[in-house]
Formats: C-alpha cells, structure tokens, sequence
C-alpha cells in the first residue's frame, strides 16, 4: 500500500555552476539531477512495494520515528527517506559565494559559546568530515535537551534526527559529491565548501530548532 506521504523532486535554487570554483558544474549535474532524481525514485518505490500504512507526515517526522516502521522495513526507509530529505536540505544549504561569508547573528554567538570561535568549530567540523570512513555527512545540529550546537558523522543517508538531534547544517561527504574536482583531497573539499554555505538559511534552522 503506497503511503500517504507526499515526495517531490526539488528544484535548486541555483543553476549548475553557480557554486564554482568550489563546487564544480559537473559535480552538481550528476549530484543534484541524476542522482537526486534516483533516490527519490528508489524511495517512492520502497514505499509503494512495502505493506506500511502511514498518516500524512513529514519525512522530518518519519526520520524522527523510525521506530514506528515495522523491523523489516525500517532499513530501506531510513536509507532512502534520509537520502532524499538530506538532499533536500544540502541544496538549500548552499549558496553562490559572496565576500565576507560569514553565520549570521545568533549561530555566531551560538558557535562562538560552543566551539570558542568560527575558526576552531571551522576545524573541529574538519575533522569530524575528513574522519568519517566511507561515506556519510557531517552535521551542525541543535541538542534539544541542551540548546547547545554539536557537531556530528553520520554513515551513509543516515540523519541526526534519528538520534534526537536537529541538524542545521549538513555536508556530503560521499565521494560523488566531489570526487570530480578534488579527487580523494576531501579536506581541500570541507574547506573550500564553507565559501558556499547559505548562512541565512542556516539561522532559520537554528531559530527554530531553538524556539
């Protein structure tokens, strides 16, 4: 029984190579068109070839409540349902580069109380990216318990939401995602990725993971 969740391709709020020299054309046409358009095929075959019945919810509350998909499932649909809501997030996430790029009002002092500055949370999420074996992300989350920013891997399409965490900013660091332009140099890639972060958006996330 196909479930009632509603899933749609996304369109970038950018063209293709308005991310270079940091995040190559090629990279996205293959990541954000090809790729993006098979996840989300694969994750609306999964939930019609699956016997589960869900009300209308968000894919944000899903990832949350895996616990409520039947064992035998819960694999496939943690795997595609994250995939394509990471995706989704990355995409926003992103934004041509501009001088003085920089997080916004409240994730600064946010950053600056948790980490000490921009510069130690820029390395310590270095090094959380470059270590994660394989594939995976890497995460600026919010602790609801705490209110404090954490930094966080996840392995493959894995999401902080399903271990009670509120991610603010996300990286892919799966090789498709810049293998292209920086062959197996992913700290050149972390790096560089910050000229294109949309700071903007991310105070919106935070102002609401905080409210």
């Amino acid at each position: 029984r196909m479930s009632h969740i509603v899933y749609k391709k996304s369109e970038l709020p950018y063209a293709y190579g308005a991310l270079e020299p940091y995040v190559d054309e090629a990279t996205m046409k293959i990541h954000a068109d090809v790729d993006r358009a098979s996840k989300l095929n694969i994750l609306l075959k999964t939930l019609a070839s699956h016997d589960v019945k869900f009300e209308e919810k968000p894919v944000d509350w899903l990832l949350q409540n895996l616990d409520t998909v039947p064992e035998e499932h819960r694999v496939a649909l943690r795997n595609n349902a994250g995939a394509w809501y990471n995706h989704d997030l990355f995409w926003k996430m992103m934004q041509p580069a501009s001088e003085g790029n920089k997080p916004h009002s409240k994730v600064s002092h946010a950053l600056d109380e948790a980490f000490g500055s921009f510069n130690d949370f820029k390395q310590n999420f270095h090094a959380i990216s470059t270590g994660i074996y394989g594939s995976g992300w890497s995460w600026l989350c919010v602790d609801p318990k705490t209110k404090q920013l954490v930094i966080r891997g996840t392995p493959n399409q894995d999401n902080p939401l399903s271990d009670g965490y509120t991610p603010i900013l996300g990286l892919d660091v799966w090789e498709h995602a810049y293998f292209l332009k920086y062959h197996y140099q992913r700290g050149d890639y972390v790096n560089n990725w910050f000229h294109v972060v949309n700071w903007g958006f991310v105070e919106q996330l935070y102002e609401q993971a905080t409210k």
